[in-house]
């Protein structure tokens, strides 16, 4: 019986039970905020009515997108701090032309200005002293390319501006993207009624009556999720009265989009694209009355 087993197994491909989850596996588990599986919802709501819910789900490219880089400068008065700073911003919402955003599309907001102080040292004595000032500005911009930012970056490096502060995905027509999802999530109440109905044999009185409606995006920066992977040595000493001094290389954090678990919704409308996008989801809740 055991030649036979063995022999079994050997024809099987050796593939059949491979998985792959590639470094994320280094993530810590009790830190991941995952979604919860299936959609328990309470069906009776008293002895006379029950409540029947559809949660749906649709994946949706970004019409524009909002990116914000944060420039700051330091000088020693706030008028050659402000005249440096708007140089260095002129300069690069000018080379913006080059990428076909219009004038329309930048708006530069003021974001604070405040005194920079440091410390002068005599002898043992270290007096705090006003050092000069810091204005701090953001520049937003509007795309409808991806592919414009990273160009982006390119130009704002030219007048050393590095802080990419957010990448915001707009979508135009969330009234559209609102009535696919009210007739997915229609026809899923539906067929739960008529399911829960024929499995109970009961009989409803009437129309049913709207209890919840709960329409919302899902920003990509709330998927985005974060590992280290690294496996390192540890330094012991058997004398405590020896001091050691441990260097540490740097570890490299990477960041990964995790799309949604689909069991916790009632229906899909598409699968997730290879672009990063929008997500909409839409909740509708109809109480019943029951026949007694």
């Amino acid at each position: 019986m055991k030649k036979c087993i063995f022999l079994l197994l050997a024809f099987l491909p050796i593939g059949l039970g491979a998985q792959v989850i590639g470094n994320r596996a280094y993530q810590n588990a009790s830190a991941q905020d995952t979604d919860p599986v299936g959609n328990a919802v309470q069906l009776a709501r008293t002895d006379s009515t029950f409540l029947v819910q559809a949660k749906v789900l649709v994946h949706v490219p970004a019409d524009e997108y909002l990116v914000t880089f944060g420039i700051s400068q330091v000088g020693e008065s706030p008028q050659e701090c402000n005249a440096e700073l708007n140089r260095r911003v002129s300069a690069f919402t000018g080379s913006l032309k080059s990428l076909g955003v219009k004038e329309p599309d930048i708006f530069v907001d003021l974001i604070a200005q405040s005194k920079v102080y440091d410390y002068q040292i005599e002898e043992n004595v270290a007096e705090e002293r006003l050092k000069g000032f810091k204005i701090q500005k953001n520049v937003i911009i509007r795309c409808q390319r991806h592919d414009q930012i990273a160009r982006m970056l390119n130009l704002a490096a030219e007048q050393q501006i590095y802080d990419l502060v957010a990448v915001e995905y707009v979508s135009t027509d969330e009234e559209a993207i609102y009535s696919r999802l009210f007739d997915a999530a229609a026809e899923v109440i539906q067929r739960k009624r008529q399911a829960w109905l024929r499995l109970s044999g009961a009989e409803v009185k009437g129309a049913g009556r709207p209890c919840r409606e709960h329409f919302y995006a899902m920003p990509p920066e709330s998927r985005y999720r974060s590992y280290e992977a690294k496996d390192s040595g540890e330094v012991y000493s058997s004398n405590w009265e020896r001091n050691y001094v441990v260097k540490r290389v740097p570890r490299e954090r990477t960041f990964f989009y995790d799309s949604f678990n689909p069991s916790g919704f009632d229906r899909v409308l598409n699968p997730p694209p290879v672009e990063v996008g929008l997500a909409y989801v839409l909740e509708l809740q109809l109480e019943y009355t029951l026949n007694k």
